[in-house]
């Protein structure tokens, strides 16, 4: 798709041209243009061909290119390797951190409740009502303090 838009756009520019904001006066098939452009393409040619035949032009060798890809290719693997390693441990000791806890928690479960907690129990709502104005009170007076 993008190959063929750019062919489209290098035949066909005048569409893109429109919608420029000022009106253009370039036009790329002119003859001076065409011939630059075929004259770079003719001595580029020639080139190769002529270090080609004189053996200048290095041999093709079978081999690995060693580039970006090396890094998704060898080290990739690797790290990825590692990482799944210490996730492997660290899930098997918080794991067995998990197990223990439950454990506990079922133990202590299983108990009679044999501590009556102080704030557990059921509060009139007068004595609410003071600690709601105590609170007020104490806010009051830092306020006018600072």
């Amino acid at each position: 798709l993008a190959a063929g838009l750019c062919v489209f756009i290098g035949t066909y520019p005048w569409p893109l041209y429109s919608l420029l904001p000022y009106p253009v006066q370039y036009s790329p098939y002119d003859p001076t243009h065409v011939i630059a452009q075929l004259q770079l393409l003719f001595f580029s040619a020639l080139a190769f061909t002529w270090l080609k035949l004189s053996g200048l032009y290095p041999p093709e060798l079978r081999s690995v290119n060693l580039d970006a890809e090396w890094i998704y290719r060898k080290v990739g693997p690797r790290f990825v390797g590692a990482l799944v390693t210490r996730y492997a441990r660290l899930k098997a000791r918080l794991g067995e951190g998990v197990r223990r806890q439950t454990d506990a928690v079922n133990i202590l479960a299983g108990r009679p409740a044999q501590v009556v907690i102080w704030f557990a129990h059921t509060w009139p709502t007068g004595s609410m009502v003071q600690w709601a104005v105590g609170l007020l009170a104490l806010i009051l007076f830092s306020y006018y303090l600072a």
